[in-house]
Order: C-alpha cells, then structure tokens, then sequence
C-alpha cells in the first residue's frame, strides 16, 4: 500500500522559490516490507552560465517550459536521516537556548 507525508518549509525571507518539500514514501508491500524512502524537492537555482541559460533558451523555443521552474530531489539514506536528525536537534537546541 502506497502513502506519502509531505511537509513544505519555507524560507525565512518568505520567499516562493526559496521552498523546500521533504517527503516520506512508503511502496510498502507484503512482499517488499521495507521500501521506504524521505527525499528533499529543492527548486534549482536558476542563476546558470551563458551556454547552460543558451540551452534552456533553445529547449523553451522549441516548447519546453516548466510552469513551475526547475526541481530537482535527493532521497536521504536512513543513516544520513539520522545525522540529519542530530544536526536539527543540535540547531534547535542552540537557536532556542
């Protein structure tokens, strides 16, 4: 059975591109009991080089265009999670203290 948990921060500046969406999938079944991944969606910056801006400038002239700019994810091993985790604890202890 398939779910998802979202969670959408936003930056401080309060800034609409500045958004990152960190996610839970569970394609948990009773034949694969563990598929589980936590990713980020990150918009990509879009502050490229001239030849990278020039591509994009052809691949829109010919019709392809992202209403919603460019994302790309990175899923989080659960090792990495944990370290995540200690890092966030770590900030919030010192940013509330």
């Amino acid at each position: 059975m398939e779910s998802s948990k979202k969670s959408y921060i936003q930056c401080a500046c309060h800034s609409i591109e500045h958004l990152l969406v960190a996610s839970i999938e569970d394609f948990s079944t009773k034949k694969h009991s563990k598929d589980i991944m936590f990713y980020f969606d990150i918009q990509l910056n879009p502050y490229l080089p001239w030849h990278k801006r020039v591509f994009l400038a052809i691949k829109y002239a010919f019709g392809f265009k992202s209403s919603i700019g460019h994302w790309d994810n990175i899923i989080i091993s659960p090792e990495d999670a944990v370290e995540l985790k200690n890092l966030l604890v770590e900030y919030i202890d010192k940013a509330t203290n």
